[in-house]
Formats: C-alpha cells, sequence, structure tokens
C-alpha cells in the first residue's frame, strides 16, 4: 500500500497545515480518502472554507496519486510513503491513522 496525504494550506505565510484527504494506492487502484472534520468558516474565513469544501468535492474524482493542477498552489501532497499493510483495509487504516 502508498498513500499521500493532501494538505490544505490556508495561508502560505505560515506554517498552518489541514490534512482534507489522502490518496491511497492498494492493488494498482488509486482510491481518495476524505477526511470526516474539516475546520469551520469562523476558523478559516468565509472564501477560505469555500475553496476548502470545492477541493473536498474535486478530490473525489482524483485517480492517481497526483494532484490535478486546478487544485491550485494551497493544496499539496506529503511525500509518498509505502506501507507493508497486513490484513486491513488500506483506506480504513489511513483513514484511522492519518486523517482528522
Amino acid at each position: 500500500m502508498k498513500y499521500r496525504i493532501v494538505l490544505y494550506l490556508p495561508d502560505p505565510f505560515t506554517e498552518l497545515q489541514i490534512p482534507i484527504g489522502a490518496l491511497v494506492e492498494s492493488g494498482g487502484t488509486v482510491t481518495p480518502v476524505i477526511a470526516s472534520k474539516f475546520p469551520s468558516a469562523d476558523y478559516l474565513s468565509a472564501p477560505g472554507e469555500m475553496l476548502m469544501r470545492h477541493a473536498v468535492q474535486d478530490l473525489q474524482k482524483v485517480k492517481s496519486m497526483h494532484l490535478p493542477m486546478s487544485f491550485g498552489p494551497h493544496f499539496v501532497l506529503t511525500d509518498l510513503v509505502t506501507h507493508p499493510l497486513e490484513d486491513a483495509d488500506p483506506v480504513d487504516f489511513v483513514r484511522d491513522h492519518f486523517l482528522p
């Protein structure tokens, strides 16, 4: 299993990184995984929250281990991680261990 976490960088001048999902590759298939909790508009600002929500919708359509250019500079992927998975569902593993 391989995975990359999708991070939202609402302000490029701070170190704030918000995990919004992940791309999980297992058995030759890439599955987008969406976080179950997100910051509110009070925390991000209304435009920032709206940008994040649109990215979450678009993330559900990604079928490779790379983000399309349309995601823009506010969304980045972590380095590719390879994990020897034993007897666990790869999507559940990433969701349970790395996403809010």
